[in-house]
């Protein structure tokens, strides 16, 4: 991903404000999905604008089964609201899609 300059962080903010919103407004998000969603978007790091947790992390945060945050993540990867370039045995990394850019 590419990096951004320190000015441009409010903006990305605002845009990830605005992500959070719209996912969990979306009807067809379960509410495992949301709380996968916000942890997500709670852990992109601002200058690189992604971000890298295990399943098992995210599972263990919020209180769900590994099978249940990777089907989140398909979920929200099919609904366009999150990129994500999965590597066997190595880190995931996942982005947020701004539907309105």
């Amino acid at each position: 991903m590419q990096e951004t300059t320190p000015r441009k962080t409010p903006h990305f903010l605002r845009n990830r404000d605005e992500w959070i919103r719209m996912v969990n407004l979306s009807p067809d998000v379960s509410h495992v999905t949301a709380r996968v969603a916000v942890n997500l978007a709670m852990r992109m790091n601002i200058r690189t604008r992604d971000a890298w947790p295990s399943i098992d992390t995210i599972a263990k945060d919020i209180g769900a089964s590994p099978r249940s945050v990777i089907s989140a993540i398909d979920q929200l990867v099919e609904e366009g609201f999150l990129g994500a370039e999965r590597k066997r045995n190595k880190g995931n990394v996942y982005w947020l899609v701004f539907k309105w850019q």
